[in-house]
């Protein structure tokens, strides 16, 4: 009988830490950070390679069919971000022109 007012009391208690949660009134343990925080070094590290990776410069020596290939795919990267930027309420930068 008193293990099951412990469990109930428990269970009461851990709705409410949710319901707090969820309304922002208390902020997740420390778990929850952990976890995001995991995401955010992943989301880094492919930014940084691609920062380093998508250049002019390491277009060089590329044919030219291949470097135009190259240059299309950067396009499209760059119109992929610019329209999540976009939904993100960021401000964006405008449509890639195509120059070539």
């Amino acid at each position: 009988m008193i293990e099951r007012e412990r469990v109930k009391k428990r269970q009461e208690s851990e709705i409410e830490k949710k319901k707090d949660i969820a309304e922002g009134k208390t902020l997740p343990k420390e778990k929850y950070f952990d976890r995001d925080s995991s995401k955010v070094e992943t989301f880094k590290s492919v930014c940084k390679k691609a920062v380093d990776v998508l250049t002019i410069a390491n277009l060089e020596g590329y044919g030219e069919s291949a470097r135009k290939v190259c240059i299309e795919m950067m396009k499209m990267v760059f119109e992929h971000l610019r329209k999540e930027l976009k939904k993100a309420g960021e401000v964006a930068p405008r449509k890639v022109i195509d120059i070539g």
